[in-house]
């Protein structure tokens, strides 16, 4: 089970939840997926993730229908 830091798990919570980037990172942190899955389904390094998570940088825009595809497909209960 992935682990995620608190100041990553604070910063993501506190983020912009509009933002693609924080919705992907409030999913992952929700569901347990880790950030090394998320980067390799997606084909992106794991810093791009967690700045994505972080709203350092939003994604680019062909990455949007990924991502969407991306948690669709892996609701966990």
């Amino acid at each position: 089970m992935p682990s995620y830091s608190i100041d990553i798990v604070n910063s993501v919570m506190n983020g912009n939840r509009f933002r693609i980037g924080n919705k992907l990172g409030r999913f992952c942190i929700k569901n347990r997926i880790s950030v090394t899955y998320v980067a390799n389904e997606l084909g992106v390094t794991r810093q791009t993730i967690y700045n994505w998570f972080q709203g350092k940088y939003d994604p680019q825009p062909e990455y949007h229908s990924s991502i969407l595809v991306f948690m669709k497909n892996r609701i966990i209960d």
